[in-house]
């Protein structure tokens, strides 16, 4: 009966809270513009999902918090650093892919123009627009794909 008794207290607590991590969620950021783009790119299924996923984490996050984890990862400094330190080393690893993705384009697009700029590229402007398969083989390569073809 006194958990009856306290409800009105408790709801009284937990309705703002509830309102507060809500707009926590859908305030605009990184997770919305992740959102969106998804959305324009591959379609509302797909959006849907990552929008279910990213609200499933941030209920996460709000119930280990609600729970007290931060007071175990306080209690054991130990702990959180081991965390942050393999978090470090993953940014670092994403870092370096990053890195070496850009530098694999810039030194391709740096040829490509080296070559264009000397005139070593086998085709002309006008094959190039035109579409080597058609100049070349008489047809499409991909019959869907007929942008240029009637050039």
């Amino acid at each position: 009966m006194q958990f009856w008794a306290s409800r009105g207290k408790l709801s009284a607590v937990l309705t703002p809270y509830i309102v507060g991590c809500i707009a926590f969620i859908i305030k605009p950021g990184p997770d919305l513009m992740c959102t969106l783009a998804t959305a324009l790119s591959d379609g509302k299924a797909r959006a849907s999902t990552l929008m279910a996923g990213l609200v499933l984490g941030c209920w996460l996050w709000i119930w280990l918090l609600a729970a007290g984890v931060e007071s175990f990862f306080t209690s054991h400094p130990t702990v959180m650093t081991a965390i942050q330190l393999v978090g470090v080393a993953y940014i670092g690893y994403l870092a370096f892919g990053s890195f070496k993705e850009a530098w694999a384009f810039g030194t391709d697009a740096c040829i490509f123009f080296a070559l264009k700029k000397f005139g070593i590229l086998r085709v002309s402007p006008k094959t190039e627009l035109k579409g080597l398969d058609l100049v070349e083989h008489g047809q499409d390569a991909y019959a869907s794909f007929q942008f240029f073809s009637n050039i």
